[in-house]
């Protein structure tokens, strides 16, 4: 007899524990149907609240995918940006190789000038 008491007493043990378990929990879900009128209209505003703004949301990430699009479009390409700054720099080259010369002709027109001047 002494082997089958423990079992009882399991057996016991474990219908209290899932009777006390169903009826704390049977207990807590106990509402009154006015207050779960209530909750559902708040979550009903909260839920149009979110979708509205979720709306809004997808609005402007598609006006901000636009103006992206429209300013990488309107944005010359690198190729084009670096033969203009190559070719800028070379024309600021020749511009400086033009202006030696022109000072080394006025150099020289100045002193053929000059040699002619004093016969």
């Amino acid at each position: 007899m002494s082997i089958t008491a423990p079992g009882h007493i399991v057996s016991f043990l474990i219908i209290l524990i899932f009777f006390v378990g169903g009826c704390s929990s049977s207990g807590a879900n106990k509402t009154t149907p006015l207050n779960n009128t209530e909750e559902m209209a708040a979550l009903k505003e909260t839920l149009a609240q979110q979708e509205e703004l979720l709306d809004r949301l997808q609005a402007l990430t598609a006006d901000q995918l636009l103006r992206s699009n429209e300013i990488e479009q309107s944005m010359p390409p690198r190729d084009l940006l670096e033969s203009l700054q190559k070719g800028f720099i070379e024309l600021q080259k020749k511009t400086l190789i033009l202006e030696i010369q022109l000072s080394e002709l006025k150099k020289g027109l100045e002193t053929s000038r000059s040699k002619g001047e004093k016969p």
